[in-house]
């Protein structure tokens, strides 16, 4: 999870990072932002693939986070054990 002091996402539109599944990849991930310290509900799931960098982009509108307020954004793993994965560059624009 990354954490952050409230703050809104009036003028954002998307979510960009960077992620790579790491040696086994393919790992189930929920994309959820937060509020007030708890989820918004969304279903937004990806699954990085297997020792591979790629640029992911999702639009706020689809895990509850536009025009609103926001704290922090998790991604978090469903249903298995996490097996590594990494994540960087991490930006709203």
């Amino acid at each position: 999870m990354l954490h952050h002091d409230a703050f809104s996402t009036k003028g954002f539109t998307k979510l960009k990072f960077m992620i790579n599944g790491g040696v086994d990849g393919g790992q189930s991930l929920m994309i959820k932002a937060m509020s007030g310290g708890k989820a918004i509900d969304s279903n937004y799931v990806i699954k990085p693939e297997v020792k591979k960098w790629t640029s992911v982009e999702i639009q706020l509108k689809d895990i509850g986070a536009e025009n609103t307020t926001i704290d922090a954004i998790a991604w978090q793993g469903m249903n298995e054990a996490y097996k590594p994965y990494y994540i960087t560059n991490i930006v709203l624009e």
